[in-house]
């Protein structure tokens, strides 16, 4: 029996070291979880080359399990022109993961590769969800596309009450 297929973008790199890809301890934890209730689990992410600047945990690469996403060095995006063609790269890759997408795609939101992404996923009549786990920090206010984004995504999951309260306006679909 073929697996269904789930999608997940978290806003934040992926490290690759001797062990292997290194994925954020709960997120490992959740990736697992997702294999043993039967998901074919296919990530999307920044993959960095080196140690992980966060605690982390190997991710056991399987058949259940694709990695997916552009991969870099940290010396090379240390100017703006390295990091733009990083972005530029890591973009054109996600609209194709995106549009091969066969199932619901779950989005940590905020973050430059994630907002492309659920854009890309609304735009190509993707089913997606998002993990509101924060807010955006920069002078640009993207608070109209985050609402419009809000108001597409079949559910949203949240860090707290305050943004339930925040969030329950643009979509009932919320939970803490």
């Amino acid at each position: 029996m073929k697996h269904p297929d789930f999608y997940f973008l978290p806003n934040y790199s992926l490290s690759e070291d001797v062990r292997g890809f290194m994925l954020a301890q709960s997120d490992t934890k959740f990736v697992h979880e997702m294999i043993d209730a039967g998901y074919r689990v296919n990530v999307f992410a920044l993959r960095s080359v080196g140690a992980s600047d966060y605690p982390a945990n190997p991710l056991d690469v399987s058949a259940e399990l694709t990695i997916g996403g552009a991969r870099y060095e940290k010396s090379n995006t240390r100017n703006l022109i390295g990091k733009g063609l990083l972005y530029f790269r890591a973009i054109r890759m996600l609209r194709a993961f995106i549009l091969d997408a066969r199932g619901l795609i779950y989005i940590y939101y905020p973050g430059t590769i994630c907002l492309f992404g659920a854009v890309f996923a609304m735009l190509a009549k993707k089913p997606f969800a998002l993990y509101v786990r924060g807010d955006w920090n920069y002078r640009l206010d993207f608070r109209s596309l985050s609402g419009f984004l809000f108001r597409r995504s079949e559910f949203l999951i949240v860090t707290g009450p305050g943004f339930v309260q925040k969030i329950s306006p643009y979509n009932p679909n919320v939970q803490p």
